[in-house]
């Protein structure tokens, strides 16, 4: 009996049309998210008032693009942070915990070196930042090495640890009695603000992302020690075999990772939230996993995806207005993972439903020969 549904495997991925599933899958998750508009009593003038305020404002006000590159930046950071590792096969999952270490490396210098002028005290903000995040993915990277824990445990469980000591740390020693109450740090001085264009709000932080990307694209894609990465991730008892030292690398590999993440805390810290609470965080480092995934570890997809996802949890504020709970935007994000994970088996097999054979790249060749065969026409 004939199969009405088969998957038939490529040899190789998809050779185009990426973009297009890219697009089709974002396409269903925004129609996705118009059902459950529908369904929890929204009209269609409702929801699509719902849906211009989630995809629109963020990317097409003047107020709405300030907010979403400001909020984007972190996110850049992080993302590229957890590309490296997952380059390597590794998985940290615990780039939350490694940015909240980071931000209480850089509150702590503003706690205790308050005096300090501008320059001295962001750098030494960003030094102890990028040593918080090293240590956090040390603690996850010297165990998977030498003892084969599973890293995607260790960084899971560390987040909460470094998220608890944020909350005992403004909750006791580091409480501001000026706060009413609220579990916060002080504020950070003024001169160690990274400084900002104009009344924008966008912030050098933006600078450093943009490098951290131009660095990781060089280090993966023309650097020995990403060759090594891409080896190790691919097969670790080859990599081993070419006489690439693999324990060296898983170690600083995650040492590294921690260490950008680490340092998107003190950007957030003096770039934005210019004080520490228990909500500098905000969950950015799982959406940064999510990230990684959308853009498959590509450093400038990172930026793209980085700065739509900033755009949907703002858009989510803005959405408030509509009569919704901001939360839906974390929906979409998690809709819209699922969307690409589904659609990304377009570029990995070939569907076949009853005698119909669903293909990218057959499609693509079907069109081109169309235009061809157009053009010889006309001559």
């Amino acid at each position: 009996m004939k199969r009405f549904l088969t998957f038939e495997k490529r040899s190789a991925g998809t050779s185009g049309g990426v973009l297009a599933i890219r697009i089709v899958s974002i396409a269903f998750a925004v129609l996705v998210t118009m059902l459950l508009l529908f369904v929890v009593g929204k009209s269609p003038r409702q929801a699509g008032s719902i849906l211009y305020s989630l995809f629109v404002q963020p990317f097409f006000s003047n107020y709405g693009v300030t907010d979403t590159i400001k909020a984007g930046i972190p996110l850049i950071i992080l993302s590229i942070g957890v590309s490296l590792a997952f380059k390597m096969k590794l998985w940290n999952i615990g780039a939350e915990g490694q940015m909240a270490a980071g931000a209480i490396g850089a509150a702590g210098v503003a706690i205790y070196f308050p005096n300090l002028p501008a320059l001295p005290l962001v750098l030494l903000m960003a030094v102890v930042s990028i040593a918080a995040g090293m240590l956090w993915g040390a603690i996850a990277g010297l165990p998977k090495a030498y003892l084969r824990t599973n890293e995607t445990i260790t960084t899971l469980m560390l987040n909460y640890i470094a998220l608890k000591l944020v909350h005992a740390l403004v909750l006791g020693p580091w409480r501001d009695p000026q706060s009413k109450g609220f579990p916060m740090a002080p504020v950070l001085p003024a001169q160690g603000w990274l400084p900002s264009w104009g009344n924008t709000g966008i912030h050098l932080g933006l600078l450093l992302a943009v490098i951290l990307v131009a660095v990781y694209w060089f280090v993966v894609a023309r650097n020995r020690w990403g060759y090594e990465i891409r080896v190790t991730g691919e097969s670790a008892k080859a990599a081993a075999y070419a006489g690439i030292d693999v324990k060296k690398n898983i170690v600083l590999v995650l040492v590294v990772s921690g260490a950008i993440c680490g340092l998107a805390g003190m950007v957030e810290f003096a770039g934005r939230a210019h004080r520490l609470d228990v909500n500098l965080t905000n969950g950015m480092g799982f959406t940064a996993v999510i990230i990684a995934w959308l853009s498959r570890l590509n450093p400038w997809g990172v930026i793209v995806m980085s700065l739509f996802m900033a755009g949907l949890n703002n858009g989510g504020g803005y959405a408030q207005t509509e009569g919704i709970p901001s939360a839906i935007a974390t929906m979409i994000q998690g809709i819209l993972l699922f969307s690409v994970l589904g659609f990304d088996v377009l570029t990995r097999y070939k569907i076949r439903i009853g005698g119909v054979l669903i293909d990218v790249d057959t499609f693509r060749q079907r069109r081109k020969s169309k235009a061809l065969s157009a053009g010889k026409g006309r001559e």
